[in-house]
């Protein structure tokens, strides 16, 4: 169990340094948020391992859900921004103020 601990933290910690090295690549910055959702949930399914309840396995379930659809929104909303402007940045995207 202790094993899927350092798991977690390690991939938590990388996609926190993939955020903050990629900041030029708006794809890159989606991909290691999923980083980080995926290792908060080996965390939460390794806590609910060691309870011995299935609570782990159903808050698993709902970031699973919660990550697939900010996901597809996001690629979604940047195909269509693509479309429209041709260039798909970080420093572009300071335009999109409301």
């Amino acid at each position: 169990m202790r094993v899927l601990v350092y798991v977690g933290i390690c991939l938590f910690n990388g996609g926190v340094v993939g955020i903050i090295v990629s900041r030029g690549s708006l794809i890159r910055v989606l991909m290691c948020l999923e980083l980080l959702l995926l290792s908060v949930s080996l965390l939460i399914v390794n806590w609910g391992l060691v309870r011995d309840s299935i609570e782990g396995g159903v808050l698993f379930i709902m970031i699973l859900i919660i990550a697939g659809a900010e996901s597809s929104l996001g690629l979604g909303i940047l195909v269509l921004y693509h479309r429209i402007r041709g260039v798909v940045g970080v420093r572009v995207l300071s335009v999109l103020r409301g």
